[in-house]
């Protein structure tokens, strides 16, 4: 699936082109925006694949324990 499909080429170029353009203007005022604004898109996909893990239930084996003191898995 391309992103061009949903935004024609124009416009992505265009934006791409006023972020080179002003890209030292909006440095002086927020500087690293890039940076911080990459981090805080991946910060949102890792929580919420954070929160997706931890809903769903781990299955763990249970085992049971002879007089030896040996462990017998119990299927």
């Amino acid at each position: 699936m391309k992103i061009s499909s949903y935004f024609s080429d124009q416009m992505i170029l265009l934006i791409i082109s006023n972020i080179c353009i002003f890209y030292s203007v909006l440095d002086k005022k927020y500087p690293h925006f890039l940076f911080m604004f990459r981090m805080s898109i991946k910060q949102i996909i890792e929580g919420i694949i954070v929160v997706i893990i931890c809903i769903i239930p781990n299955y763990e084996k249970k085992e049971k324990v002879k007089e030896k003191g040996e462990k017998q898995k119990i299927e």
